[in-house]
């Protein structure tokens, strides 16, 4: 399998970790791309041009980080452990809704820092407030559920 990333992608980063958690660093080839360029090596298995991408084989890509993850976690072997996302129903529906908010706050930190890093006068104030907000939200709700 080839996993296509950027260093700094925190969407790359969660795969590559349920890569070496579950135990298949070593049958997943990591390969470091340049976004935003037509030589994007992704763009030869994704139409999308994104990462992560985890090039199974000819007939399967997969590109988004939570289904990458899924993927990881399913093919694991049970020598690596309990898999990451409890398979009791109840209990994985609680794990996929954490993990749906942790994507969204992931989304807003990009968002957030995308703003800050344009020019001072170029910035809005509204997105800032709107990602500052919703990031305070993520965290309340990740902290109310730490405590049940």
């Amino acid at each position: 399998m080839k996993l296509f990333i950027t260093p700094n992608s925190p969407y790359a980063r969660r795969a590559r970790i349920v890569a070496r958690e579950r135990g298949l660093f070593s049958r997943v080839e990591e390969v470091a791309v340049t976004l935003r360029s037509p030589a994007n090596l992704v763009l030869e298995s994704s139409p999308l041009g994104r990462v992560p991408t985890l090039v199974v084989g000819p007939n399967l890509v997969l590109t988004e980080s939570s289904t990458i993850c899924a993927y990881l976690d399913s093919i694991a072997d049970a020598s690596a452990g309990e898999p990451l996302t409890p398979t009791e129903p109840a209990e994985r529906l609680r794990a996929l809704a954490a993990d749906g908010r942790a994507v969204g706050l992931l989304d807003c930190a990009i968002t957030w820092l995308r703003e800050l890093r344009r020019e001072a006068a170029q910035r809005s104030a509204g997105v800032l407030a709107l990602e500052h907000a919703r990031a305070g939200r993520c965290l309340d709700a990740f902290e109310i559920g730490a405590t049940k």
